[in-house]
Formats: structure tokens, sequence, C-alpha cells
């Protein structure tokens, strides 16, 4: 009986031209509404990663960020991107601010940026003067290291002349 219930529903999907696993609709239309699949030619998306590319870049740049604060930078830099479209609008007379929204948004984007940070994070960049320094104090500290391994393994091969009792030891020092 279980064989012939099988039967009946692969009869079923063949006569309704079902698969056997389809994905959700939902998940489907996830895959196509990624970032990566967006057209980054418009208005709002340019003006999106302008702003998050600031962010993060005030957070010392790419390299300096963790994957969390790069999160939250995303974030910051879309309510910061819907914020001034709402203001545009309203300015332009196409759309009544919605101030209850606005102050919404305004206060999740102050909270977002006070958790990353609303301080900017100077890089640590070398000059090329502190660059320039730092190869001579290095030059001369592996040259001062070669001298003192020098002066060791000639004091080990040489040995130091020896006075005599009645004879005092030249260093260099006579008139």
């Amino acid at each position: 009986m279980q064989t012939e219930h099988h039967a009946d529903t692969k009869a079923n999907r063949a006569k309704n031209g079902a698969h056997r696993y389809r994905k959700p609709r939902a998940i489907a239309d996830w895959n196509r509404k990624t970032l990566q699949n967006l057209d980054r030619r418009t208005a709002p998306f340019l003006r999106y990663e302008q702003l998050r590319n600031g962010i993060i870049s005030d957070l010392g740049g790419e390299d300096a960020v963790s994957v969390a604060q790069a999160q939250i930078a995303d974030r910051c830099a879309f309510i910061s991107m819907k914020l001034e479209m709402m203001q545009v609008a309203d300015l332009a007379g196409t759309e009544p601010l919605d101030l209850q929204r606005f102050g919404e948004l305004v206060d999740r984007g102050r909270r977002s940026f006070e958790s990353i940070g609303l301080q900017r994070v100077p890089r640590d960049v070398t000059t090329l003067t502190e660059f320039i320094n730092d190869i001579a104090a290095q030059k001369q500290a592996g040259a001062d290291s070669e001298m003192a391994a020098g002066a060791l393994n000639g004091a080990a091969t040489t040995a130091e002349p020896q006075a005599t009792p009645n004879q005092e030891i030249d260093n260099g020092n006579a008139p």
C-alpha cells in the first residue's frame, strides 16, 4: 500500500511538473536581491557607498575594522543615505517629511555611530623622514652588533699581551 501511495505521489509530481525539491520562493528571491546584484550606478547606491567608505576611512580603513564594525558602518551609511533622501524629497516638495519616522532614523543612526565611535581614528602613517631615520638606525644597530661580535671574536683568538714584572704594557698613551 505504501508503494502505491509513493507511486501516486510520483505520478502526481510528474503530472503537475513539480520537481522533487523546489526552493521556497522567498529564498529564490533573496538570492537575487543582494548587495552584489544591485545596480551600483544609481544615485542612492553611489551615495550609500560614498558614506560607507567615509565611515570606514574614519575608523582607520578596511584593514583596521572588524567584520562587526564594517556591518555597523553599512547600517550607518544606509540610515544616513535614507535620511538624506527624505530631506531632499521634503525640500523639493515631492514628499512631505514624516517627522516621527525621520526622528526615529536620526536616533537609530546616532546610536549606531556611537557603537562604532564618533571620533576619527588616525591611520599609522610613517613619514619619509621617519622612514629614512628608521633605516639609518637599523643600519647603525647592525654595524654596532657586527663591531661588538668582531671584538669578541678577536679577543678570543688573540691573547692579550702579558706584562713582565719590569715592563709596562703600552696602551697607546705613551708620550
